[in-house]
């Protein structure tokens, strides 16, 4: 293929097209008005137009800026709206791979005097469209103008070709999408690799009224979903596309910077449903928090509460008042009576440290100290055992309040709530045990005899 930006002789280009057999397309140069009585034999005129040549998508403009109506030139204005026209032919085609011009684009390439003046236009042209390359004439070395051949804008290479220039350049593949792999699965595969989206999540789950919850420090690992941006990022909170936003990804390395250095950085903002929550603003935050292998981060909380559902609801706002008088969050229970029965428990360990100690404590030092004692010792086992996947309706909470009743039954003192930890764990492992039994392929007289067999 042969592309001509302008101010070559018409004979000289049939001349190439005869002799090579090669597809020619060209725009005019300010000095080709013979153009218009004597075409190039052979050539194609793509001025204003966009074709498809073998894959490659080509745009031309020709002409250079106006400096006296003498040729074939063109007011900044007039640039402009021949750009405005071809908008149509570019989304037909899907974009452009090649802008083919005879003048530069402004600040690049040009000179200072109004000939060699570059368009505004192609500027934005590129800022929009993002072609791979902009071809053009024009500004000759031997005039004392810029030697720089080639310079990068963006995604897209300014290249001038006065004199002669080669260039390969492939046509983008696409991906063929089947009857089988249609459109509505393309789009199911975009969702499932994004974010949660509060709005429909929220809907979903008829979560529609918010108390603020001020403050709060929250586990990464826990933040799921975004508030209006869940397309923007993948489900591990990593940018989609991250090479075409420099910008962002120097934003977060400057986040990142300044986690690194110790300097503070302001609270994100999230939304919070049950135990996950979505992320209002500060998604590059989160995107550094994740990548520093952070484990918490610094939050304001908005949480959701259910309409219409009144036991979930009194359910959530119990765990508020527990959080709020413990400073202990992540625990979820789905029997609000659960609460008091770990903030008794709470208390007797509070007791045991006072009595210990003879010092004063508040319930808020208490509740830190069982939770590291007791209450994430039992959890982690649980987790560790994957006990969870023989009750998907309990939480790891409500696993562990069951296990400390278990143990309180087993234990001589009935009347406390206090969880002997030995007796929890030795608990869960025959919890385990008996589950596996009971949900084996067995009869029922061989998992019967298992259960009571020493």
């Amino acid at each position: 293929m042969i592309l001509s930006a302008g101010d070559l002789r018409p004979e000289y280009l049939s001349f190439l097209v005869d002799m090579l057999n090669k597809r020619c397309y060209y725009v005019r140069g300010n000095h080709d008005i013979v153009y218009d009585v004597e075409p190039p034999l052979g050539c194609v005129d793509i001025d204003g137009k966009v074709v498809n040549h073998k894959g490659i998508r080509i745009l031309g403009l020709g002409g250079s800026m106006w400096y006296g109506g003498r040729g074939v030139e063109h007011t900044e204005w007039q640039m402009r709206w021949k750009v405005w026209k071809v908008r149509f032919q570019i989304w037909r085609k899907r974009g452009v791979d090649i802008v083919l011009t005879h003048a530069p684009p402004k600040g690049i390439h040009d000179g200072k005097d109004l000939c060699h003046t570059g368009f505004r236009s192609f500027l934005k042209l590129i800022e929009k469209y993002k072609p791979r390359y902009l071809i053009h004439g024009h500004v000759h070395k031997s005039y004392g103008y810029s030697e720089e051949k080639i310079t990068q804008v963006r995604e897209t290479k300014v290249v001038n070709v006065q004199g002669k220039h080669i260039l390969e350049i492939r046509p983008r593949v696409r991906k063929k999408i089947t009857k089988k792999e249609g459109w509505w699965n393309i789009v199911f595969k975009l969702r499932q690799d994004s974010l949660k989206s509060f709005y429909a999540e929220s809907r979903g789950r008829k979560y529609l009224d918010s108390i603020d919850r001020g403050m709060q420090t929250v586990e990464v690992d826990n933040i799921v979903g975004s508030v209006g941006r869940p397309l923007d990022f993948s489900r591990n909170f990593s940018l989609k596309g991250v090479y075409k936003k420099p910008h962002i990804r120097s934003r977060v390395k400057s986040i990142e910077e300044a986690m690194q250095e110790g300097r503070s950085l302001p609270a994100v903002e999230l939304y919070k449903m049950d135990d996950e929550y979505y992320v209002l603003d500060g998604h590059h935050r989160v995107i550094a928090a994740k990548g520093q292998g952070q484990k918490f981060i610094d939050a304001h909380i908005v949480e959701y509460l259910p309409l219409g559902d009144d036991s979930r609801r009194l359910t959530i706002q119990k765990r508020i008042e527990f959080e709020d008088e413990t400073g202990l969050g992540g625990i979820n229970l789905l029997r609000q009576g659960d609460y008091d029965k770990l903030l008794f428990q709470i208390r007797n360990h509070k007791n045991r440290i006072e009595a210990r100690t003879k010092e004063k404590i508040s319930i808020k030092q208490a509740a830190r100290d069982w939770f590291s004692s007791f209450y994430r010792p039992v959890t982690d086992k649980i987790k560790k055992l994957k006990l969870r996947q023989y009750f998907p309706k309990a939480t790891i909470g409500d696993m562990y309040v069951y296990l400390c009743y278990q143990a309180r039954l087993r234990s001589q003192r009935r009347l406390e709530h206090t969880c002997s930890l030995p007796e929890a764990l030795e608990e869960i492992g025959i919890l385990a045990k008996a589950t596996q039994i009971i949900l084996s392929g067995e009869g029922l007289k061989e998992r019967i005899m298992k259960i009571f067999r020493p």
